[in-house]
């Protein structure tokens, strides 16, 4: 596994060696089949968790084409995924899942 620095001070992860899932599966790691398009693999959720936990809960565009070419998703499945992830979160930090305006 490397690292890559990428805009800002922000480090993404890639996949590669011998403990990377195109070698155990023989096609394009992190790409999603007919079989589980019910949702992101083992794999791409263990790269979208630790994006989200450890880069950004709100990744700008960028960072989210990024992510989504880590992960073999594409950006709209990423964004769906980030913005379902963080009212998960919202809700076990007792906040509301919607972000709202102050003043509402």
């Amino acid at each position: 596994m490397q690292r890559l620095q990428a805009a800002g001070s922000q480090q993404y992860r890639i996949f590669t060696g011998e403990n990377s899932s195109e070698d155990r599966r023989g096609g394009r790691a992190g790409t999603m089949s007919a079989e589980t398009a019910s949702g992101p693999t083992e794999d791409q959720v263990e790269i979208l968790e630790y994006n989200f936990n450890k880069v950004n809960k709100h990744p700008d565009p960028t960072t989210l084409c990024l992510i989504a070419a880590e992960a073999g998703l594409s950006e709209e499945e990423t964004q769906k995924w980030f913005k379902q992830r963080l009212a998960q979160w919202l809700r076990s930090e007792g906040l509301p899942s919607e972000c709202r305006s102050v003043t509402d």
